[in-house]
């Protein structure tokens, strides 16, 4: 009768552990699953207001010169799609579009980056003014990356594929 009480006293804990361990698992599952969700938001917000700016600059639309112009020195001054070139937002620096801070304790260690360059179709004449600029957006939690998007936005009023 002890034997037996011992044995099963050993199989409910062998149980018991390997309970622990699925709901562990499931509990890390769920907190990854989280910060995915919460980069490609992340990462879409921002591709988001790119799309919502000019394809040409407002104020000189001959310069295809990617990234800003004298003068717009805060997120909020970017005035057309190739101005978000290079940008970078450190860890804990998240930024709203109108340049404040997104401060959430949940964001604290992403990081998000854009670039934007311009491309020209293959039939398209190299002496032409490209036609498209190709958008990454990249969102990485501390070094692990986490989302990237990317987005062809044309010349065309509206058009992005």
């Amino acid at each position: 009768m002890l034997v037996e009480a011992l044995i099963a006293v050993m199989i409910l804990g062998f149980s018991a552990a390997a309970i622990a361990m699925l709901l562990t698992a499931s509990m890390q599952q769920n907190y990854l699953s989280e910060k995915y969700m919460l980069a490609g938001n992340l990462a879409q917000d921002l591709l988001d207001e790119i799309m919502g700016k000019p394809f040409y600059d407002p104020d000189s639309p001959g310069n295809l010169t990617p990234g800003p112009e004298a003068g717009e020195t805060s997120r909020a001054l970017l005035d057309n799609v190739d101005d978000y070139e290079g940008l970078v937002e450190a860890a804990g620096g998240l930024q709203l579009p109108d340049g404040s801070a997104l401060d959430s304790p949940r964001l604290v260690n992403f990081s998000r980056t854009a670039t934007a360059e311009y491309v020209q179709m293959p039939e398209q004449d190299p002496q032409d003014d490209p036609t498209f600029i190709l958008v990454t957006v990249e969102v990485q939690d501390g070094s692990m990356p986490m989302a990237e998007l990317k987005c062809l936005i044309g010349s065309v009023v509206g058009e992005a594929y």
